[in-house]
């Protein structure tokens, strides 16, 4: 593969941290350290949360630590330079990338991970939330021969790597964000300057969901009377800027704002509407299938992390009208 053993130090990274600093996480999981490459910035552990869900923590940095920007990392791991090394296993003795490689996300997870695989020459593709449809979705292609897909994964930490566990399974992930951390130390760099080595790359990005909580007896109404009206009456344009095209996956619905022109997507069958903004901003409106809210996903692109926190904020403004 592409990894070379840690080393045992390493020039001007932080020291290994104390086991005081381990804190155990709420549910019963057990924390991974790495060895000193997660940076400070980056935080000095990994969790895997009984054993589905795996993610890093860090403190300070808004969003670095969770599911979307770590995927992002852990794709580019995947595509470093032309056809890398993967890692040789069972089902990919050579340990190079296999023909037509394909990422697999859900439509909620950021959209750096379809850019920085995209850019490399892997196909991504979008999936309803939850590891049955990316499951379904991978043996679809596999099995008409369109696509070998080597990593799916979602925003709340979930991580599906190849053929060895068909679910959210962060006993993998976990171990590869700890290769991919070992890799950068021997580089020189924590998974902090991993990141923004990536967003000098392939550009900023900045993601926040929104949960537009709707308790008591009519909760349920709000829900389905928010829906109801953002398809009766779609909005031309939101938080001041113009919406370009309108998605409903209820139906499998495309409408673009300005001309009316109708098309149809492969998704179709769930109560989500998903709105493509003229800045490049995707905003997804959901109501939950298990508590009583709404939830708005904000996923935002940006020259900066000052504009894209900025468009984020601007946005989730936005988002708090939509209890009134």
């Amino acid at each position: 593969g592409p990894f070379r053993p840690l080393p045992p130090s390493v020039e001007g990274a932080p020291p290994n941290p104390a086991p005081s600093q381990f804190q155990q996480p709420k549910g019963g999981g057990r924390l991974v350290s790495t060895h000193a490459a997660l940076s400070p910035e980056l935080g000095s552990s990994l969790k895997a949360r009984s054993g589905r869900k795996s993610g890093t923590t860090a403190p300070g940095v808004q969003g670095a630590g969770r599911g979307p920007l770590a995927t992002s990392l852990v794709t580019f791991l995947f595509v470093q330079e032309s056809n890398p090394p993967v890692g040789a296993g069972p089902d990919n003795p050579s340990g190079r990338m296999p023909e037509n490689p394909v990422a697999l996300k859900t439509i909620v997870t950021t959209e750096m991970a379809r850019k920085v695989a995209e850019v490399n020459g892997l196909q991504c593709y979008d999936t309803f939330t939850g590891f049955k449809f990316l499951a379904q979705k991978k043996d679809q292609l596999e099995e008409s021969g369109e696509g070998k897909v080597i990593f799916s994964y979602e925003e709340s930490y979930g991580y599906m790597l190849g053929d060895y566990v068909r679910d959210k399974d962060a006993v993998t992930a976990s171990m590869l964000l700890t290769e991919m951390a070992a890799w950068y130390a021997s580089q020189g760099m924590t998974l902090y300057d991993a990141l923004q080595a990536l967003f000098k790359k392939y550009g900023y990005y900045g993601e926040r969901t929104m949960n537009l909580v709707m308790p008591g007896l009519d909760g349920l109404k709000k829900m389905a009377d928010l829906m109801a009206g953002l398809r009766e009456q779609p909005p031309a344009e939101i938080a001041g800027v113009a919406v370009k095209q309108q998605k409903d996956y209820k139906d499998g619905s495309v409408v673009e704002t300005a001309t009316g022109a109708r098309s149809q997507m492969e998704l179709t069958g769930s109560n989500v509407l998903r709105y493509e903004m003229a800045d490049g901003t995707s905003l997804i409106v959901r109501p939950s299938g298990t508590e009583p809210k709404v939830k708005v996903y904000i996923l935002a692109q940006g020259a900066s992390k000052a504009v894209c926190d900025a468009t984020v904020a601007k946005y989730a403004a936005w988002a708090e009208t939509l209890k009134r």
